[in-house]
């Protein structure tokens, strides 16, 4: 398109520039028609121009729809590559938590005496709220 507007463009510039190089040698009949060919030049550059705009326009959609696609497909690319990410690090977690959280758990009890286990807490507070309502039961003597 670009190229075809460049060519009609040189075009009216040589038919214009041969139309001022013979102006001055050419009776004014012949300058009257060099003038009306000039602008019938210029008139059917303009009309190709348009025509040609016109079919680029008639194009916006297709390049619209092109473009459309291809960021809804990025959109999707994204997402699944979140979607893999987070749940490889779901795994990841799990596995780590199921491996390590008994060895972590044994060391503890090694070095700790089963003070600082959440487990040993858990126990520790069912026993006192087991012995707590045993000594407020009022059936119990």
């Amino acid at each position: 398109m670009k190229q075809v507007d460049e060519e009609l463009g040189q075009f009216a510039l040589k038919k214009l520039q041969k139309y001022v190089a013979t102006t001055s040698e050419i009776p004014q009949q012949q300058q009257r028609e060099q003038r009306q060919l000039v602008n019938r030049v210029l008139d059917e550059t303009r009309d190709n121009i348009g025509r040609s705009i016109d079919e680029a326009r008639s194009q916006i959609p297709n390049y619209t729809q092109a473009i459309n696609e291809y960021q809804e497909q990025s959109l999707q690319t994204s997402r699944e590559i979140a979607d893999n990410y987070i749940e490889s690090q779901k795994q990841i977690i799990n596995l780590l938590q199921s491996s390590w959280i008994p060895q972590i758990e044994a060391a503890n009890r090694i070095l700790t005496s089963n003070w600082i286990s959440p487990t040993h807490f858990t126990g520790i507070y069912e026993n006192m709220v087991s012995k707590d309502l045993i000594w407020t039961s009022p059936h119990v003597q």
